[in-house]
C-alpha cells in the first residue's frame, strides 16, 4: 500500500472515530472537565501562592521560593490530570469497542483503579520534559544551539511515538510504568506506519476547522474595524477551544482503537471493517 493510500485510510478512520463521538457524546465531557479542573487549580495555587507571600509588616520583599513551590505542584498536578483524563477518553471508548454502551461515569471506573500507576506517569513525563526544555534552553549561538534544538525535537518526537500505548498498558494490563513504556514501544514497532498515518490525519483534520476563523481572524485585523476585531477573536479563540476537545476525544479514541487492534489483531465493531483492514494491510 503505497503512502497516498495510507493517508486516505487514515482519513478515512478519522471520520470513524467522529462516529464515536456522535454514539458516545459523553465523551467530549472528560476534556472538557479537565480544563475546567486545571483552571480551578490554577486559580486556587496562585491565589494561595501570592496571598501566601505577601510582604511582610517591614516591607521586606518576600523570597519567590514559596511562588516557585506552588508553581512546580501546579505543572506536576496539570500533567497529572491530562494524564487522567486522557485515560478516562481511552477507557470509555474501549467499553465502546467491546459492544457496551458506556456511561460517563464509566470512563472513570479504571482510570481511579490505576491511579497511581497514571500519577507515576504523570511524573515521568513531566521529567522527560523538562529535560527536554533544559536541552533546548542551554545558551548557545549557532550551529550547537540548532544542533541542540534538532537532538530535543527529535527526541520530544521519538519519546511520544514510542510511549503512544502507554496509558491503555497501564489501564488493561497491570505493569508498572516502566515495563509499560516497553511494552508501548512495541506494540509502536508493529503498527508504527499506521499509527503516523491515523495520527497525522487526526492533526490535518482538526486543525482545518481552525482555517475559516484564522481567515476571518486576519480580514478584521486588516479592516481596522473594533467591533469587527473582537467578533473575530472571540470566534476564534471558540473554534481553538473546539479544536482542543475534538483533538484530545480523538487522540484518546485512535489511543484505544490502534491498541485493541495491536494486541488482538481483531478491528474495533464501531469502525467500518473494510477501512481498518484495508489501514492494517
Amino acid at each position: 500500500m503505497g503512502f497516498i493510500e495510507r493517508l486516505g485510510r487514515g482519513w478515512h478512520i478519522v471520520l470513524q472515530s467522529f462516529r464515536v463521538i456522535q454514539a458516545d457524546k459523553e465523551l467530549l465531557v472528560y476534556p472538557i472537565l479537565q480544563g475546567l479542573i486545571i483552571l480551578a487549580l490554577g486559580v486556587f495555587v496562585f491565589a494561595s501562592a501570592f496571598l501566601g507571600s505577601s510582604p511582610a509588616i517591614n516591607d521586606v520583599s518576600p523570597a519567590p521560593s514559596g511562588f516557585l513551590l506552588f508553581f512546580f505542584l501546579f505543572i506536576i498536578l496539570t500533567y497529572f490530570i491530562s494524564v487522567f483524563f486522557q485515560a478516562t477518553i481511552v477507557a470509555s471508548a474501549s467499553i465502546r469497542f467491546g459492544g457496551k454502551n458506556p456511561a460517563l461515569k464509566d470512563g472513570f471506573v479504571q482510570p481511579i483503579k490505576r491511579i497511581f500507576a497514571l500519577f507515576t506517569w504523570a511524573l515521568v513525563s513531566f521529567v522527560v520534559a523538562m529535560v527536554l526544555n533544559a536541552l533546548r534552553s542551554e545558551r548557545s549561538s549557532g550551529i550547537g544551539s540548532i544542533g541542540r534544538n534538532a537532538v530535543a525535537g527529535t527526541a520530544e518526537l521519538t519519546w511520544s511515538l514510542i510511549t503512544f500505548y502507554t496509558i491503555p498498558v497501564l489501564l488493561f494490563e497491570k505493569l508498572n510504568v516502566f515495563k509499560a513504556i516497553g511494552r508501548s514501544s512495541s506494540l509502536f514497532k508493529k503498527t508504527w506506519g499506521e499509527h503516523v498515518t491515523a495520527r497525522f490525519a487526526v492533526g490535518a483534520l482538526v486543525g482545518i476547522i481552525t482555517i475559516p476563523f484564522l481567515l476571518i481572524f486576519f480580514w478584521a485585523l486588516s479592516s481596522q474595524n473594533i467591533t469587527f476585531m473582537i467578533i473575530s477573536a472571540i470566534l476564534l479563540f471558540v473554534a481553538i477551544l473546539v479544536v482542543c476537545v475534538l483533538r484530545s476525544v480523538t487522540d484518546g479514541i485512535l489511543r484505544a482503537a490502534l491498541y485493541r487492534y495491536a494486541i488482538s489483531g481483531k478491528v474495533p465493531s464501531v469502525f467500518a471493517k473494510d477501512s481498518l483492514k484495508s489501514l492494517f494491510g
